[in-house]
């Protein structure tokens, strides 16, 4: 596989099925312009977050400006394998049992990113990005209505629960 340093030298040397968008968030805008620029018809995958705040108009202006491109943005945590097998065992070995509380971690040791300028994102004022999947995670396992209420709780109800319905056994979206 050829490796390219400039996305028009990559346009230009043959066709690009997709465009993968992975590089610090800052530099998300940039890039899917030049890629436009060099593909106005260009499918793009772009991972999260798309973008920062302030950056939305230019975004939602350069996808006017293409109406021919394509951007979706990955949620690889949406459906993750794990995400997949806990509905799977609700449903097919709990179905009578109601999920009544869901945790989800990440353990990995940041410190090196950290070190590196990484992970901090001063855009968002958030520590690390894991927080995007872990409602990823939380999305696909909860009920509809219990992830709009743990989305419209304040922080400091975090921990707060709303209890399933005894009928409920496994997300009515994954039966």
């Amino acid at each position: 596989m050829r490796a390219f340093d400039r996305i028009d030298a990559a346009a230009r040397h043959r066709h690009v099925d997709v465009w993968s968008v992975c590089s610090p968030t800052a530099t998300h805008v940039d890039t899917v312009a030049a890629v436009l620029e060099a593909d106005p018809a260009a499918r793009l995958l772009v991972e999260k977050p798309l973008c920062r705040p302030w950056e939305i108009p230019r975004l939602t202006a350069l996808r006017a400006a293409h109406p021919g491109a394509r951007l979706v943005v990955m949620d690889q945590y949406g459906h993750a394998t794990s995400t997949v097998l806990l509905r799977s065992l609700l449903r097919e070995l709990a179905p009578g049992h109601p999920l009544l509380a869901v945790r989800v971690g990440f353990g990995k040791d940041r410190r090196a990113d950290i070190a590196a300028g990484r992970f901090v994102d001063r855009d968002y004022g958030v520590f690390g990005y894991e927080w995007l999947h872990m409602l990823a995670l939380l999305r696909g396992v909860l009920p509809p209505e219990y992830y709009r209420a743990y989305l419209s709780a304040a922080p400091s109800r975090a921990d707060c629960a709303w209890p399933p319905t005894p009928s409920w056994s496994a997300p009515p979206h994954t039966k």
